[in-house]
């Protein structure tokens, strides 16, 4: 663990410049710093049906004064339950950028480890690059989610 006693971000990474720290990581190849947003207050939870109720949660927030950074959401922003998409109709993007910026937060889509077999973009280019893991029998292996 290492503890600052800078007030702002910027006075923290000023301090580490010419440190020990530093210098071990110019070694052995250094690290990304994770954004200062994500050390922030998130909220997460599966099952928000629709951007209204998003936006319900955070206006929650804000009329009781708690903190928020980052909103999480798990697959519920997806079409069909698809990775790598949106659904449109109950997340419209424009809208939901709008939403982000009036409230000054970040989103983080959870995605599935699972990819859904069938007709989507995702399956397919994984069919096509062969990526998928293989089964003692050569084959795809297909599990449950």
């Amino acid at each position: 663990f290492f503890f600052f006693k800078q007030k702002t971000a910027y006075e923290m990474l000023r301090s580490l410049v010419g440190s020990e720290m530093c210098i071990r990581d110019r070694y052995l190849g250094g690290h990304m710093l994770q954004p200062f947003w994500a050390l922030g207050f998130h909220q997460s939870r599966y099952g928000w049906p629709d951007l209204n109720t998003i936006n319900r949660v955070a206006k929650n927030f804000r009329d009781n004064d708690l903190p928020l950074d980052t909103l999480w959401s798990d697959i519920d922003y997806m079409e069909n339950d698809v990775d790598f998409t949106i659904d449109n109709y109950r997340y419209p993007v424009e809208q939901f950028k709008e939403f982000l910026e009036e409230y000054n937060l970040r989103f983080v889509p959870i995605i599935d480890f699972g990819i859904s077999i069938g007709d989507n973009d995702a399956y397919k280019e994984g069919i096509e690059k062969d990526v998928y893991i293989k089964n003692a029998w050569g084959k795809n292996f297909v599990g449950r989610v």
